[in-house]
């Protein structure tokens, strides 16, 4: 269900808008994370972001929404789809009280504290999913199906 505009913005300028972060080491901090993601192109299409698309959705999103008091940071892949699936905020917000009944914040950290809210990812990760790993092979398509149908919205 997609909403107007003016009915998700209630400012009616923009000097009425807050910003809680530093805009320009954010923007520095997603060029960095872009040209990461550039890097390995299969990510934009093929089984690759089609197993990334699966892991953030049926393993990520569950591990986050388990564990929303925790800051947690994913591995590059499930980071670029939840990046994607956060492009569209209207449908990101519906798929998320639909799957979970809250918003799943995402605290972008690509340097500072990225370390840290990693390992206390990749730690639950284990904990949850045993033998599915962490952290995959970009450049590994032998070993993933790509038959794998996504429930989330995306415009």
């Amino acid at each position: 269900m997609a909403l107007a505009a003016d009915k998700l913005c209630k400012c009616k300028s923009w000097k009425d808008v807050g910003v809680s972060v530093d805009l320009v080491y954010t923007a520095c901090s997603q060029y960095r994370f872009l040209q990461t993601v550039e890097q390995y192109p299969q990510l934009y299409s093929g089984v690759t972001a089609v197993n990334a698309v699966r892991r953030y959705e049926t393993l990520w999103l569950p591990l986050v929404a388990a564990n929303s008091s925790d800051t947690l940071s994913p591995p590059l892949d499930i980071e670029w789809a939840w990046h994607c699936h956060m492009l569209s905020p209207v449908a990101y917000r519906d798929d998320c009280m639909s799957l979970f009944g809250k918003l799943l914040d995402h605290r972008y950290l690509w340097e500072d504290g990225r370390n840290a809210a990693t390992d206390a990812a990749r730690k639950l990760w284990q904990s949850a999913y045993g033998s599915q790993p962490f952290v995959v092979d970009l450049a590994d398509t032998t070993t993933r199906s790509s038959e794998f149908r996504s429930h989330l919205e995306y415009d």
